[in-house]
């Protein structure tokens, strides 16, 4: 038997959909610009944040700081040279700004969480325009549920995140490029070079690629466009980011 949010006491959304006040007062702070991504940066840290001051160094940090500290920006390359040869360039770009400090890496760590979850609104917001609230929800799932309990290893899942940030927003411009067509070339350049960064870096989200012309078809349909047709548009947009996938295949 299913669950009737309109009559489930324990339902905050029913309970919102009882009171038309709460309701527009939900939908009004959603709409506002600032109000979901300073929510979001609540979440963060109520989540992953108050805890802090008093974290340290754990499991793969280690190495990283001690290859750092002893071999410098060579001895992060050479480490990652033999399976994943673009992960240590990201590295050198990040380390300098946290070496003088463990706090500094949490801190990373912090805000790169909170933009996967800016990025994960955006793309919900451009897939469904008018589903603010679910953009929001959705979001909120991102962050903490299950409970990701790995947060603590900074600088490794701070930099998986920002990885994952990365091929978030890839998708985001993609479906930009399909929804504004006049500025198709300048999106479809941003949304491919943030592919490739994911790519070429980690192979944590390689396959996450896949769900691209899903995206598009969604994008596409919305539009009227229906068998044939609407194949033939998912397939034109997904072709540069296909080109690449194979490409980065090979490569690997």
């Amino acid at each position: 038997m299913g669950i009737n949010l309109k009559s489930d006491p324990f339902s905050f959304q029913g309970y919102a959909m009882r009171s038309p006040a709460l309701s527009r007062t939900l939908k009004d702070m959603t709409a506002r610009p600032a109000f979901v991504p300073l929510f979001l940066l609540l979440v963060s840290i109520l989540g992953y944040g108050l805890l802090i001051p008093w974290l340290h160094l754990y499991i793969d940090d280690w190495i990283w700081f001690w290859t750092w500290e002893k071999f410098g920006a060579e001895g992060i390359t050479r480490y990652f040279s033999t399976n994943r040869p673009a992960w240590g360039l990201i590295y050198q770009a990040t380390l300098p700004l946290f070496t003088q400090t463990i706090v500094g890496s949490h801190v990373f760590a912090l805000l790169v969480r909170w933009f996967s979850g800016l990025a994960g609104w955006w793309l919900l917001r451009l897939l469904w325009p008018g589903q603010t609230r679910i953009a929001l929800y959705g979001a909120l799932i991102f962050l903490v549920y299950p409970g990701f309990a790995l947060q603590p290893i900074a600088l490794t899942y701070g930099h998986i995140f920002l990885i994952y940030t990365a091929f978030l927003i890839s998708l985001c411009y993609n479906l930009l490029a399909l929804r504004h067509p006049k500025h198709d070339l300048l999106y479809t350049a941003v949304a491919c070079l943030l592919s490739l960064v994911n790519l070429v870096t980690l192979e944590f989200f390689f396959t996450l690629e896949l769900i691209r012309p899903v995206l598009l078809a969604v994008i596409a349909s919305e539009k009227g466009s229906r068998g044939r047709h609407l194949m033939a548009i998912t397939t034109r947009h997904w072709l540069p980011y296909l080109a690449i996938f194979a490409a980065v295949m090979i490569w690997r």
